[in-house]
């Protein structure tokens, strides 16, 4: 659905990060965890193609977003004030996440992957699951939105590279304790593909179902382009899946990463 939204908040929550929310009342009532919003981000050449923004959470009739400020588009976008009006289409994305209907469930998150995986603890605690947040990042810098899992009774632990805030080194290292300590039912992650990559493999390892949000560039975000196209495993041999219209969630055992 393509539609102009009213913006009602925007902010930076860290280095490099927006947060912003629009009033949408349909697509609002429509949008499940891991789905995203293709946003026109303004006027000249770099508005030639809309920027693919996930859908980090839905409160009301409102859709929240965070976002990195990686160029003219997406700083055009954090420059939008309340009152103001966004050209989006949402919700896009058929491959979502899948929660079960009882039981654990742990979701770890590394950068910019902590977006929409706020939406996805939203669902899981709205659910009454046991569901616990693994948080990665560079330094204490890039972490922020931890208020919004406090709101929510959902325990996060944290790991950054440097040691600025909680563990020092990767989220996998906490996670994979937490996994033999009390082994969850479902691990779904969404960041950078190395994370993903362990991730997917502690799920193999340890007999867990996994399911990844995949970041790939986009253009088109409704399959036509086949600019996003990734490889992907099936019973018979290799499937050439969107991820804009196919995912951009899959499950892990499906996925080719580059260094496997």
């Amino acid at each position: 659905m393509k539609m102009e939204c009213t913006v009602t908040g925007a902010r930076l929550v860290a280095r490099d990060v927006a947060a912003m929310t629009v009033r949408a009342p349909e697509l609002a009532a429509a949008c499940e965890p891991g789905q995203f919003a293709h946003i026109y981000c303004g006027g000249g050449v770099y508005s030639l193609t809309r920027r693919p923004i996930s859908i980090s959470k839905v409160e009301g009739d409102e859709l929240g977003f965070l976002f990195q400020i990686k160029g003219e588009g997406t700083r055009w976008l954090a420059q939008r004030r309340p009152g103001e009006t966004v050209d989006l289409m949402a919700p896009l994305g058929k491959g979502c996440y899948r929660l079960p209907e009882q039981g654990k469930v742990y979701i770890a998150a590394g950068g910019i992957g902590y977006a929409p995986v706020i939406f996805l603890a939203q669902r899981a605690a709205a659910r009454g699951l046991d569901a616990r947040m693994f948080v990665g990042a560079r330094d204490s810098g890039s972490i922020y939105c931890l208020d919004e899992m406090e709101k929510l009774g959902v325990p996060v632990e944290v790991a950054t590279e440097d040691g600025g805030l909680g563990e020092r080194g990767f989220v996998t290292a906490p996670l994979e304790r937490a996994i033999q300590a009390d082994k969850p039912d479902l691990i779904c992650c969404c960041g950078p593909e190395p994370m993903l990559r362990a991730v997917a493999r502690l799920g193999r390892t340890y007999g867990v179902p996994v399911q990844v949000s995949l970041e790939q560039r986009m253009a088109c975000g409704v399959g036509a382009c086949k600019g996003c196209v990734v490889p992907v495993k099936g019973r018979d041999g290799v499937h050439y899946r969107n991820v804009c219209s196919d995912g951009p969630v899959f499950c892990g055992e499906e996925v080719f990463f580059d260094a496997e």
